[in-house]
This record gives structure tokens, C-alpha cells and sequence, in this order.
């Protein structure tokens, strides 16, 4: 996830990571008392049987983006948003799912580099759960490798968080200075 800073000193943190990466983003936001944003993708992938195109990817991104921006402002938000993915994860599964992206998703990625103030990245080291949307645990691999590159080519600084759930939330809290 990462964070962004708002006007009004909220800072949005989105989450992103392997599928199922074990740090369910309602219990963090919970754990620090303030809103947490769903992952918008599985609203539009469920509404379209999961016959996505390209276009679909573009809608994904803005949603996802527009909850953000609602969550920032919305009442009991304390001091952080935590979000489900970004712009970027929404490219790679855009070129991965459809062999390609439209241009305004890939400006949208890009925008990733200065909306967000810090990116926490999920490690693999819990086992993968299948919830019937997922992909396999070899796509896993493949996706948290993309994520990674992705998040070194674009030079968005993050943290690896390992271990237990307990032990993630206590990695973000130290990071964010709330530990």
C-alpha cells in the first residue's frame, strides 16, 4: 500500500503486494482507527464475468482512485487512508490479462510516483489463499516480481513487510512513526 498527502495532512497509503497477501486492509485501517479503501478491480471484474478489456482496466483505476479521494475526506479519518492497490498493479494485470494498457492508465501508474508518499510492499512468505477470485501461486510469483520492478524502475521507495499479520501491522506502524 501507499500514502499520499492530502491538503488537509491525511496521508493515503495503499497496500499492494501478492494476491492474498495477508494483511486484509479493513483490519489495518481498523488497527489505526481510520478508513481503509476495498479494491475497486473485483466490483468491475465480478460485473463483467471477468471479461475484461483494457477499457475496463482505465475504469478500475479511476474508481479505485476516486474512492481514495472520497475516503480522504470522509469522517473518522485519522491521520492515515489505508488502499487496496494502486494505478500501477491495475497496469500490470492490465498487460498481463489483455496483452496491453490505454495510454491514461499508464499516466495514471505513473502518477503513482508523486501521489503516494510511501509504498509498503507484501512479501510472499505466508501461503496463498484462494477465495475463487485469485490466481493460481504461480501467477503469484510472477505478479509480486512485476510489482517489485515496477516499484524500482518508477523509484517509488517502499518497505518489504514479512512475517506474521501482527507482525506486519507492527513493520507499518514503525514506518509510519506510529509504532
Amino acid at each position: 500500500f501507499f500514502f499520499f498527502q492530502a491538503e488537509d495532512g491525511i496521508r493515503d497509503t495503499s497496500v499492494t503486494g501478492v494476491q492474498t497477501c495477508a494483511l486484509p486492509i479493513c483490519a489495518l485501517a481498523e488497527d489505526f482507527g481510520t478508513a481503509g479503501v476495498r479494491e475497486y478491480g473485483r466490483d468491475v471484474y465480478e460485473r463483467e464475468n471477468g471479461a475484461l478489456g483494457p477499457a475496463h482496466f482505465l475504469e478500475i483505476a479511476r474508481g479505485h482512485r476516486a474512492l481514495e479521494d472520497e475516503a480522504i475526506t470522509s469522517p473518522g479519518v485519522h491521520r492515515w487512508v489505508f488502499s487496496d492497490t494502486d494505478a500501477a498493479t491495475t497496469l500490470m494485470w492490465s498487460h498481463l490479462l489483455t496483452g496491453g494498457a490505454l495510454p491514461e492508465l499508464r499516466a495514471l501508474a505513473d502518477e503513482c510516483r508523486s501521489r503516494y508518499a510511501h509504498a509498503f510492499l507484501c512479501g510472499t512468505d505466508l501461503p496463498h489463499e484462494q477465495d475463487g477470485w485469485r490466481a493460481n501461486t504461480e501467477v503469484r510469483a510472477v505478479q509480486q516480481a512485476f510489482i517489485r520492478q515496477d516499484l524500482e524502475a518508477r523509484g517509488v521507495p517502499f518497505t518489504l513487510l514479512r512475517g506474521s499479520v501482527p507482525e506486519r501491522v507492527a513493520q507499518v506502524r514503525t514506518v509510519l512513526g506510529d509504532g
